[in-house]
């Protein structure tokens, strides 16, 4: 539950929050205790301590002296005026990478603004986590929900709660296709396309494609742009460079698989999906002995990740994530404010910034660069 721009013991705290007021636990019953958060959040017993005290604070439980912490008989939570809970839920798939902390800060920012208060659910990219955190937003004690989805199918289900609960949903960086619903997207095929068109004005014609995520409408967004720079050069798309594939750092054997069978295809570079799928794959690549960037130029279709890893990239997208979130945010309390008809949908679509750290060759034909060839071996050596 890391996240660089709020403290371990707030994001505990409306973790917490969200369970009680969510109605996994019922008033009068024994809440979970310093030792127990220390476990299952991995914090300091001061850590757990602040985010019970705050607990107690916000009227959610009550310290027993020599019996425990228990759910108060009355749970309150901060209302407005008009009665409603003043709560807003965001559901994320992570909090490790920079680009979806930044994209927090940026639905806080108009949470704080506006007096509403933020609950954070970490699905840790699991589909079932992201499903109870949408079940327990629509049991009550949540004025609406900005769900930035993992990947995977759509959970119709959890949609459709919301809506019985009356409780208006934005979608950010990704949607479900079969779902209409208010979103706030970033031009995933501007970064295909821009970065593939970077990459062919310094001579590429064969580039290969690093994907961390795959079952995700921004990353066939970023495919489709990246295959229409091809055709337009009339570059021949090869199954082997661009296949969707996962490429998954934390999973060396797999990812080696990936990068070492589209290395025979010959590739002079590599379109990475982001930060962190880049420095796997260079670290890859030194330990094959192919030279960065003598023998393959790299480029990034996010800048978040290590950042000793951008500086190895000849492009590079820079995605406005705080103002993606920010969007989201206006659009959500907006639609609380009036009507959130589905019918009424709105989509918004962010520009992104194309960054070139190496020198670009003007557009016009492309001049051609060698794949990189390993010299054979002497079988006499």
């Amino acid at each position: 539950m890391s996240s660089s721009s709020r403290p371990k013991y707030e994001q505990i705290k409306d973790d917490l929050r969200l369970q009680i007021i969510g109605g996994d636990y019922t008033p009068g019953q024994s809440f979970v205790t310093q030792q127990q958060i220390c476990d299952i959040y991995d914090v300091s017993m001061l850590t757990a301590a602040r985010a019970l005290n705050e607990l107690e604070v916000e009227g959610l439980v009550t310290r027993r002296r020599g019996k425990g912490t228990f759910v108060a008989e009355t749970t309150t939570v901060p209302r407005e005026n008009d009665g409603t809970a003043n709560n807003i839920l965001c559901v994320v798939p992570s909090l490790t990478s920079g680009h979806v902390s930044n994209f927090v800060r940026g639905v806080e920012s108009v949470c704080t603004e506006r007096g509403f208060h933020l609950l954070l659910a970490d699905s840790h990219g699991r589909e079932d986590r992201q499903s109870q955190a949408l079940q327990r937003a629509s049991a009550g004690g949540v004025d609406g929900v900005i769900i930035y989805p993992v990947e995977g199918a759509a959970d119709h289900e959890a949609v459709s709660r919301l809506r019985r609960a009356d409780v208006p949903i934005v979608f950010a960086d990704r949607y479900w296709p079969e779902i209409s619903m208010d979103a706030v997207l970033l031009d995933d095929f501007a970064i295909g396309y821009e970065l593939t068109q970077a990459l062919i004005r310094r001579g590429h014609t064969r580039i290969g494609t690093l994907w961390g995520e795959i079952a995700a409408t921004s990353v066939r967004d970023r495919l489709s742009g990246h295959l229409r720079a091809l055709q337009e050069h009339r570059l021949p798309v090869l199954s082997e460079l661009t296949a969707l594939r996962s490429y998954v750092p934390l999973n060396a054997r797999a990812g080696s698989s990936v990068l070492a069978q589209m290395l025979k295809a010959k590739p002079t570079a590599l379109l990475c999906a982001n930060g962190f799928v880049l420095a796997s794959a260079t670290n890859e690549l030194n330990r094959s002995g192919v030279r960065i960037p003598e023998e393959m130029e790299l480029a990034g279709m996010d800048e978040a990740g290590p950042y000793d890893a951008l500086p190895l990239t000849v492009a590079s997208a820079a995605v406005p994530s705080y103002e993606m979130g920010q969007r989201a945010a206006e659009i959500l309390l907006d639609k609380r404010i009036g009507s959130h008809d589905e019918d009424n949908s709105e989509r918004v679509v962010l520009a992104v910034t194309i960054n070139l750290h190496g020198r670009v060759l003007d557009p016009g034909p492309a001049v051609p660069r060698r794949s990189h060839r390993r010299p054979a071996r002497n079988p006499a050596q």
